[in-house]
């Protein structure tokens, strides 16, 4: 028997509608194409949330709560929703700490990315940045 492995499904990353137009835009589209993923075998679904009408990316809370409880209703994927690049950790991780106030939104902050099997947030951000990312998600 072979070694167990874990798929990650990355759902909807840079990708606009004018290059693919099945890139899922609202937050029924992206718990639709998390529960098929699921269902298709990944583990892990890293996504981000959007405005609906323009996909421009969004950090609203009420966004990510419903992919959540759309999801889990159906299937019990690891659910990784992204966050912002720029601020500091308390503003970056702000969306994960308002969705961890309810557990069938919370997200699932153990399954940390770090991109492509390189540490490359430790590279680009420094260690201590990462740090207190690691020590915030572990808050929640």
């Amino acid at each position: 028997m072979g070694r167990p492995v874990m798929i990650e499904a990355a759902i909807n990353g840079n990708a606009l509608r004018e290059l693919n137009p099945n890139i899922p835009y609202s937050p029924e589209e992206i718990a639709g194409d998390a529960i098929a993923t699921c269902r298709a075998g990944a583990a892990l679904i890293h996504f981000h949330v959007r405005d609906p009408q323009t996909g421009r990316w969004v950090q609203d809370v009420p966004y990510y709560s419903e992919v959540y409880r759309r999801t889990r209703a159906v299937c019990v994927p690891l659910l990784w929703p992204t966050f912002p690049f720029d601020g500091t950790p308390a503003e970056r991780f702000s969306h994960f700490v308002e969705l961890a106030k309810d557990p069938a939104t919370k997200p699932d902050p153990r399954c940390r990315r770090h991109g492509f099997g390189k540490p490359r947030n430790l590279q680009s951000r420094g260690q201590e940045n990462s740090r207190r990312e690691l020590r915030l998600s572990e808050q929640l």
